[in-house]
């Protein structure tokens, strides 16, 4: 069975639509991976396990970043339950104990398309998950 990575983004928002842009991309370069795309407001797999690799889009930063740890982030404001976002989920699941390991490739939202295919290139195959 092929490793799940899910790709989180709203193909409707330039702002957030980079990750989705590269799946195709994604799917051609790493065939021994499955790529889906993920709304965080729903359910995640069962079949992740307790190693979870997303790609995500990441404000404030240039640079493709592998982050392997919740504590990097700033925590978004919640007024009410739908403010229930990935962060949420994945804070959720460590603290249960349910996520060992995480592995979170943050595409910048604004930069070269082809450079930005090149660094996450790079963290895949370095990255070893």
């Amino acid at each position: 069975m092929k490793r799940i990575i899910l790709v989180v983004g709203n193909e409707f928002l330039p702002m957030d639509n980079k990750p989705i842009k590269l799946l195709p991309f994604l799917g051609k370069l790493f065939p021994e991976f499955h790529f889906l795309h993920f709304d965080p407001t729903e359910e995640l797999p069962e079949n992740i396990g307790d190693s979870l690799v997303c790609i995500d889009t990441v404000s404030g930063t240039t640079n493709v970043k592998c982050i392997t740890s919740l504590q990097s982030f700033s925590q978004p404001p919640r007024n009410s339950v739908h403010d229930f976002d990935l962060y949420t989920q994945l804070s959720l699941l460590q603290k249960m104990g349910k996520l060992k390991k995480l592995f979170i490739i943050g595409v910048p939202q604004k930069g070269n398309f082809a450079r930005i295919k090149k660094e996450i290139k790079e963290i895949f195959t370095s990255s070893g998950f």
